[in-house]
């Protein structure tokens, strides 16, 4: 523990015989035990040259729990007094502080599984790769929170040995998502393609009219130098690559039962140790909805000398319904109101100039000189 005195830590108790306060006990300590786990597993069957099926499981656990207390203190007459009159932490404590203790424990868990079933034929100079799948999301929160503010007994640093009403509180949460989607690849020798992918999302975490929502995306490219001999053989300009793209995404940025609002227990409300709630200060929307960022982009590549790769890209992106939180007047009861509000719009231009192999090979160095890259960004 510190303070404008110094280093409480047993010092001034062992060194000075009229120190400025004296400790009970150890003065603080913190003891934290975390650990996490993960893993996956998947398994598969290929049916044909052109048809397989795979599922794949994963799961996260993250575990921590804390210990943590403040030893009691008391200050000398000198302290209390403030003969520098600052204000210090042993005048405004009135000569004596208690001892503290607190726990604290928190679990999360996600759970995660995919279906995946792949779909490839050719036909002639046509290639083709479908993708169905489905998505399963599971999240689970649980926390728990003790605190005594004051001990009987100095030095035994337990919850149960409180003077007073302890502070209590738990916590626990639960959602899940469940996506399906499709995504489709044409290719035509090996020179122009075509993908398109659309995902639809349910989620536990918005209203039945709100849950559900759709978003798609599609893009194409063309490689010239593929299409047109001439380019193959050209010793300036060796690799042309068109590309475009647009694209619909959606996501939820609310917590679990953000939707309502509710009423929490009270810390010693309406006195003492009567039971009583409170409301939360945060006016909760029941018809928010999800945000959607729509984008759009085009670029251009380019192998310059059969050394340099150039790359110019466009990109324009557009972000409508963000959930935020906004300040309101009290009066209405509350400090803060969760909606969906604003507009958000990022565009720009990239290049991308990097070497595919070194600009100088003394020969004496094997795998010293590593290909660069320069990126500039104009927004």
């Amino acid at each position: 523990m510190t303070s404008p005195y110094g280093d409480v830590n047993g010092y001034y108790n062992a060194y000075y015989p009229n120190p400025y306060w004296q400790i009970t006990g150890d003065n603080s300590r913190k003891i934290t035990d975390l650990y996490t786990m993960q893993g996956s597993a998947d398994i598969g069957y290929k049916f044909t040259n052109w048809l397989s099926v795979l599922y794949r499981v994963g799961g996260q656990l993250y575990n921590s729990q804390l210990k943590a207390h403040i030893a009691d203190v008391t200050f000398s007459d000198y302290a209390t007094g403030d003969p520098w009159e600052a204000g210090n932490i042993a005048s405004s404590a009135g000569g004596h502080t208690n001892a503290t203790v607190q726990d604290a424990t928190q679990l999360k868990t996600r759970f995660t599984g995919d279906l995946l079933v792949t779909l490839s034929p050719t036909f002639g100079d046509f290639t083709t790769k479908l993708i169905l799948g489905q998505q399963t999301r599971q999240e689970y929160l649980r926390t728990t929170y003790d605190y005594a503010g004051a001990l009987v007994v100095p030095g035994t640093y337990n919850v149960a040995n409180r003077l007073g009403n302890a502070t209590l509180a738990e916590y626990s949460s639960q959602s899940r998502l469940q996506g399906l989607f499709g995504d489709l690849t044409l290719g035509y020798k090996n020179a122009l393609f075509v993908h398109a992918s659309g995902r639809n999302d349910w989620t536990s975490l918005l209203a039945p009219s709100n849950r559900s929502f759709f978003y798609p995306a599609v893009d194409a490219s063309v490689v010239l130098t593929e299409l047109i001999p001439a380019l193959k053989s050209n010793s300036v300009l060796s690799y042309v690559k068109l590309r475009g793209s647009l694209s619909k995404v959606g996501q939820v940025n609310v917590a679990p039962y953000q939707l309502q609002n509710v009423f929490n227990p009270g810390t010693g409300f309406p006195f003492g140790s009567q039971a009583g709630f409170e409301q939360s200060n945060q006016q909760n929307d029941p018809n928010l909805k999800p945000e959607f960022t729509n984008s759009r982009e085009v670029g251009v590549e380019l192998g310059l000398f059969d050394r340099f790769n150039l790359e110019a890209v466009y990109y324009n992106t557009l972000t409508t319904n963000q959930t935020v939180p906004i300040g309101i007047s009290q009066a209405t009861g509350y400090s803060t109101a969760l909606i969906n509000t604003g507009t958000m719009q990022n565009q720009g231009f990239e290049l991308d100039l990097r070497t595919i192999r070194p600009l100088v090979n003394t020969g004496a160095l094997p795998g010293m000189l590593m290909p660069t890259s320069r990126t500039w960004k104009v927004r």
